[in-house]
């Protein structure tokens, strides 16, 4: 579920709850959701022992329910706002990234994600000797060793190390680390603090073909100026941002990674 802080609500997309907070069974919010899909209107009651408002919402994804006690109540421009708000942040992640971080430890605030690649399995082995001091995990991902670290160390070796920025999750710092590796052009040391001098020098590129809405999104930087100009709606332009960040790793709402995009030949800038 996307973390809406604990606020006391339930939001609901489609046949998919977002988020619930709430003391009510997943099978009854979802009742509770279809009847205002199908009526159209906001309904105010005692459902189940407790007095709800469950209304309509127009979102960043689209059309949502959200049920939230009588007593709770926020401004509806407020409430859509911090919906919003909390969506945009919101990023889908390949089946890869969702799958290590269920078997990763408990994530520790301000690590990193190293990922060392070298044909040396001599060297592999001595780094992963000498990594294991200071990393929190290390896990064989075939063609290369994952380090979940604080810093990774000035050690030489033979081949690559690609390192994520200080992250809040798992997936995210492992997302930043796979971008550096899918898309580096050429062996050596790449943190992802430095994309941008090492954009400019053309150690990373960008070789498929940018779909419109990202397109128009990145040279307008607004994404209800790119729904108007494309003549689409907002939800649907966001729907195509996070597809896209799922497929190549990439994200056009994050500056660094905008780069990579902007300057590629694909983009015809």
């Amino acid at each position: 579920m996307i973390d809406f802080e604990e606020a006391k609500m339930a939001l609901v997309f489609g046949d998919r709850i977002m988020w619930s907070n709430i003391d009510m069974e997943e099978s009854k919010i979802l009742e509770l959701s279809r009847i205002v899909d199908e009526v159209g209107t906001t309904l105010s009651g005692n459902f189940y022992g407790i007095d709800y408002t469950i209304s309509k919402i127009e979102t960043v994804i689209g059309e949502c329910v959200v049920l939230i006690p009588s007593n709770e109540r926020e401004n509806p421009a407020y409430l859509k706002a911090y919906i919003d708000h909390v969506l945009w942040c919101h990023r889908e992640y390949p089946d890869i990234i969702k799958n290590l971080e269920k078997e990763s430890p408990e994530w520790k605030a301000k690590r990193r994600i190293a990922l060392v690649k070298t044909e040396n399995m001599g060297e592999r082995f001595k780094l992963r000797k000498e990594l294991s001091k200071v990393a929190d995990w290390i896990y064989n991902l075939g063609s290369m060793d994952l380090y979940v670290i604080l810093d990774f160390p000035d050690v030489s070796f033979e081949g690559s190390v690609y390192i994520s920025s200080k992250e809040k999750s798992f997936s995210e710092a492992l997302r930043k680390a796979l971008l550096l590796e899918r898309y580096s052009r050429e062996s050596g040391k790449f943190l992802y603090e430095e994309i941008p001098n090492i954009v400019f020098k053309g150690g990373i590129s960008f070789d498929h073909e940018v779909p419109e809405d990202i397109s128009i999104f990145l040279k307008t930087g607004d994404i209800e100026e790119a729904a108007y100009m494309i003549g689409k709606k907002v939800h649907d332009i966001f729907l195509s941002i996070l597809n896209f960040e799922k497929e190549y790793l990439i994200s056009p709402r994050l500056y660094m990674e905008s780069l990579i995009l902007l300057l590629s030949e694909r983009m015809g800038w």
